[in-house]
Parts: C-alpha cells; sequence; structure tokens
C-alpha cells in the first residue's frame, strides 16, 4: 500500500482529524507525527495536505429543533428530547459535546425526527444549556 493510501487510510479511521482537514485548521506535520506511519513525516505531511484538498469542506450549520426536559424521579435521571430534522451525526455530535463537557451520557436514541438523551439528575439543566448551544453548530 502506498503512503497515500496508508495515509488516508489512517484520516478515515479519525474523525477529528477527518473533520479538522476538512476544516482547514490542521497542522500537517504535527497530524503527520501522530498518525504514526512508516516514512517519512515530510511525505506524509504532504500526503495530508494533498488529501485536504480533495476532501469537501466542512460546513458548520444550526438546527431548527424543538428542545423539552423531563425528570425520572425514580431513577433520577434527566430526560433530553429534541424533536426536528435531526439524524444519527447531530446525535453524535450532542454525545461529543455532553462528553467534552463532563456529562455522562446514560443512555441516548433516534428514530422518528426525535433524538433522546438521558443524563443524570443533576447534569440535566447543564446538559439542556448545552444541547440547546450545540444545535447552532453542528458539523456537516
Amino acid at each position: 500500500m502506498s503512503l497515500a493510501a496508508s495515509t488516508r487510510k489512517k484520516v478515515k479511521n479519525s474523525p477529528y482529524l477527518y473533520d479538522a482537514l476538512r476544516a482547514g485548521i490542521v497542522n500537517y506535520s504535527a497530524a503527520a507525527r501522530m498518525l504514526d506511519l512508516e516514512g517519512e513525516d515530510t511525505a506524509i505531511s504532504v500526503s495530508l495536505q494533498r488529501l485536504s484538498k480533495d476532501l469537501s469542506p466542512l460546513e458548520i450549520s444550526s438546527v431548527d429543533a424543538n428542545i423539552t426536559i423531563s425528570s425520572d424521579e425514580i431513577k433520577q435521571r434527566m430526560k433530553i428530547l429534541i424533536e426536528g430534522d435531526v439524524d444519527a451525526k447531530i446525535l453524535s455530535h450532542l454525545i461529543l459535546v455532553c462528553h467534552m463537557n463532563d456529562i455522562h451520557v446514560r443512555e441516548a436514541s433516534i428514530g422518528n425526527g426525535k433524538i433522546n438523551i438521558m443524563v443524570g439528575w443533576k447534569d440535566g439543566p447543564n446538559s439542556l444549556r448545552l444541547i440547546e448551544m450545540a444545535l447552532l453548530s453542528v458539523p456537516g
């Protein structure tokens, strides 16, 4: 397998690097070292630069959704319901935002234009605010 093909394969298995390349915010030399491929870092860096030119640009959009929160006092959980034009990529984004803010998502599901996210009792209000903000900048 060529170095370019190996680089492409590694990038496809690293969603954060993939999106960063699409956004044009990558330090190619640092990314080349991070990928841990056999080959010179300079050549890997050039492969990354070429790959980034072939990728579609990362677009950020907002999602118009109705958000409600309810409590389950028995299980001590808060349920956040997001209704609208939602999909698995949006759910993934919301889980990532919760994770980045140290909020443990206990359960999550998607179907019929709805996303359900269950968080701990105390995390409910913060989760609601984070999700509202996260829906304003969803990577496409």
